[in-house]
């Protein structure tokens, strides 16, 4: 008798955790990129949902907006100042885009490492270069306009740029 009961405990327990490896949920403001054998198979929007346990794996992208700075950012003026500032950029991922993130980044901060943050420096110099300190700091709405547009257009359309700020713009004494 008391085999049996330690037989159908062990079986009830492991019933149990099988039936809870079956199910999965999505959070509101995230995309689940279903993986069969490590492969994509598929999105899942927000809610509870089911997977084999065995083959299918989930993992999630947000798709709210999130900002990255960038801090110590040098670039020369068009009259050779270098000015000295903080970037920061808001972007989000399109809930159609996640199983692209996913597939050629592998997340959202290796997105941010290899493309946001260095074509986020590269386009703010060009553009910076384009334009006099005293320009850069009078006319500094045309700048984020233009850096905007040029960031989007070279990130991609994987991620919407939500806005650009510049902040603490200081020039060299010289």
């Amino acid at each position: 008798m008391r085999a049996f009961l330690v037989l159908f405990c062990f079986i009830a327990v492991l019933v149990l955790g099988v039936a809870m490896a079956t199910t999965y949920t999505v959070d509101e403001g995230e995309t689940g990129v279903i993986l069969t054998s490590g492969a994509i198979s598929g999105e899942a929007a927000s809610g509870r949902h089911f997977k084999n346990p065995f083959f299918d794996d989930v993992v999630y992208v947000s798709n709210r907006a999130q900002t990255y700075k960038f801090e110590n950012v040098q670039a020369y003026s068009l009259d050779q100042q270098v000015g000295t500032l903080q970037l920061s950029a808001t972007f989000s991922v399109p809930k159609g885009e996640s199983k692209t993130i996913y597939s050629r980044y592998g997340s959202i901060d290796s997105f941010v490492s290899r493309v946001l943050s260095p074509r986020t420096q590269t386009v703010f110099k060009t553009i910076f270069g384009k334009t006099t300190a005293l320009k850069a700091t009078s006319e500094q709405d045309k700048l984020l306009i233009a850096f905007k547009e040029q960031l989007q257009t070279s990130i991609g359309d994987e991620v919407v740029l939500e806005s650009v700020q510049i902040e603490n713009l200081d020039f060299s004494d010289q």
